[in-house]
């Protein structure tokens, strides 16, 4: 796992190129075993590596190609190394034989000498990669299918720019200002989804996709698609053993390393499943990581432990309570790299921070619930898809807001739903501000919008758009951003493309059924431990938001969100926010606390920055 950087200029400017050495040095956290940079007329590439996989300098990037063409810098992994070494071995074997190394890097960069962009979809894993051909003078960029590795990109003058993390802008931009479009996505979803980003200079390069960039062109090419057959005619049991089998092989293949190895526990289905193939598999020691708190309705430590003593694995657990995220917060919001109410990013920087100490890699669950139907929010998506419910909805609408109960009354908000219903059941399902609210919270008028979503069933279209949105740029850029900080590699083997593919060729009624979540998720796993240590309600690395922000944080919201001067105010009411605020300290409406977060962070964000 690494940091990359670069510039290209059509007309060669030697000065400007020079900037790649603030631009990637910005990225030093990514990777701190090297750093290396090719600079050549018109390109300036810059790498910092953090050593995985062939740990000699001959890995080293950027790395140039045997014939001298190609120049890559690359950040990732690969699920498939061993297909891919052995696919490369056996079609090409004189190529083989002449590496210099055994690093995924050089593979890459060999067959994509051979074979151009055809390589990037034999590819399983998580990779940005950026590829200059000398000869022609032009740069190719690609990213993993499902969007696990970042890449952002600015073009402005002459200049195309990329790099891992946003904050390296900062470094390079002429000028930077807020795209108030980002800002409604933000406060609806809580997170920027592409291809956006806070600066309106600046763009999250999709998921999925390669691109050739040479003179003033940028050239775009989707190279994966993920279909959704939603094939009615393989029985359970084969889809059960056809999915199991495709999570043996990632977890197998995420195991490929020539450093140690840990595994985050939350001891819920998705991480105890990881961490059970994974004991199954690794020939040496592995130790499982995990978050206790003193709160009990949100620490999992007792159960993460029980299922570390059934696997006889190293268990090593952290305890965070409200005043080590406070006295952290500061440091820590820092490095979340852009605005991101998903306040799990706290703990997951925490138990990164911790696991560092011991191991260079870990594997994460991350992936499960958006694939296997693990949210609420799929049960709404059932209901109001219902056409009965449709009928009834003016009278539940009525019933729930009149029963004096604040969860009713928020939950009588999915009734009010008549536009985006997919971001809408996800806004309301996290507490966030819906696409009405968004009318008198913004100071001037939005109009969302997603991709279309052609899928019939109504449960597949809520996770389509959990997949396409809150996996990449909620989910994978806490996990990359709390991980890199701290020289981490996190790999989530339930995303290997062979198992996304798989996931998304199944029934839903495989997935869910009834109000039953993730069926098959926890079928699969009673192979592997006993059910009594796993089949309770979901948790995961959550902390007690409501209760952090009436105590110690308290004057932290207060100090920030009050000031008619905070850096918000140029884009959201004040008097909006300031009953909002009156609201949830006053009134005591719980679920308030996720909005007053989001707005603390945004705030938090745009101050730091001077935006």
């Amino acid at each position: 796992m690494c940091g990359i950087a670069g510039i290209y200029c059509s007309n060669a400017n030697d000065y400007f190129l020079q900037k790649i050495y603030p631009f990637t040095h910005s990225l030093a956290h990514r990777g701190k075993d090297a750093n290396h940079f090719f600079i050549s007329p018109n390109i300036a590439l810059g790498h910092q590596r953090l050593s995985i996989i062939d740990l000699s300098d001959n890995a080293n990037q950027p790395m140039t190609s045997i014939n001298g063409r190609y120049t890559i810098v690359y950040n990732g992994e690969l699920f498939n190394y061993n297909d891919i070494k052995y696919y490369f071995s056996h079609k090409y074997p004189e190529s083989f034989k002449q590496l210099r190394s055994y690093s995924d890097t050089e593979m890459i960069l060999e067959l994509f000498a051979i074979e151009g962009e055809a390589v990037f979809d034999k590819l399983d894993g998580m990779f940005s990669i950026a590829i200059w051909d000398q000869n022609e003078q032009s740069l190719v960029l690609a990213r993993d299918p499902i969007g696990i590795k970042p890449l952002y990109f600015s073009k402005f003058d002459n200049y195309f720019c990329f790099a891992s993390e946003l904050k390296a802008f900062y470094e390079i931009l002429p000028k930077t200002s807020v795209d108030d479009m980002a800002v409604a996505y933000y406060l609806h979803l809580g997170y920027i989804p592409h291809p956006f980003t806070i600066l309106s200079q600046v763009n999250k390069f999709p998921a999925g996709h390669f691109a050739k960039v040479k003179s003033d062109k940028f050239e775009l090419h989707q190279y994966h698609y993920f279909d959704v057959i939603n094939n009615q005619n393989i029985t359970y049991s084969q889809a059960r053993e056809q999915v199991k089998q495709a999570i043996e092989n990632a977890v197998k293949g995420a195991l490929v390393s020539d450093v140690k190895i840990g595994v985050l526990l939350s001891g819920g289905i998705d991480s105890s499943l990881v961490a059970s193939i994974a004991a199954k598999n690794q020939t040496n020691p592995i130790t499982a990581f995990t978050i206790e708190q003193k709160d009990k309705n949100f620490n999992e430590g007792d159960y993460a432990k029980k299922i570390a003593d059934f696997l006889d694995i190293e268990y090593m657990p952290l305890m965070v309570d409200y005043d080590f995220l406070t006295k952290n917060l500061e440091n820590v919001l820092l490095k979340m790299d852009e605005p991101l109410a998903d306040s799990s990013f706290l703990v997951t920087h925490a138990i990164s921070h911790f696991a560092s100490h011991y191991v260079k890699v870990a594997l994460s669950g991350d992936g499960g619930d958006e694939l296997f139907m693990g949210y609420g929010m799929y049960r709404w998506a059932k209901r109001l898809s219902n056409p009965v419910v449709s009928i009834l909805k003016p009278f539940a609408r009525a019933i729930f807001k009149n029963i004096p109960s604040h969860r009713f009354n928020r939950w009588g908000q999915f009734f009010d739903i008549k536009e985006n219903l997919h971001s809408n059941i996800f806004s309301i399902e996290n507490n966030y501000f819906t696409s009405w609210q968004l009318k008198d919270l913004l100071n001037q008028d939005f109009q969302l919008n997603f991709l279309n979503i052609n899928i019939d069933d109504a449960i597949l279209r809520q996770e389509w758009f959990d997949f396409t949105y809150y996996l990449p740029d909620d989910l994978l850029v806490k996990v990359d951003r709390a991980s890199m900080a701290n020289t981490l590699e996190l790999r989530p083997p339930l995303l290997s493309t062979e198992l996304a593919d798989l996931a998304w060729s199944i029934p839903a009624k495989y997935k869910m059924h009834g109000n039953q979540l993730k069926i098959m998720l926890k079928d699969i796993l009673s192979d592997y431990l006993p059910r009594e240590l796993y089949d309770r309600p979901k948790k995961g690395f959550a902390i007690p938001l409501s209760n952090w922000c009436h105590n110690e944080l308290k004057d932290n919201i207060t100090t920030s969100l009050t000031n008619h001067q905070s850096p918000i105010y140029n884009f959201i009411n004040y008097n909006f926010v300031n009953n909002l605020i009156s609201n949830f300290y006053h009134e005591n409406i719980e679920y308030l606390a996720s909005r007053i977060w989001n707005l603390y962070i945004l705030n938090y964000y745009l101050e730091s920055h001077k935006l």
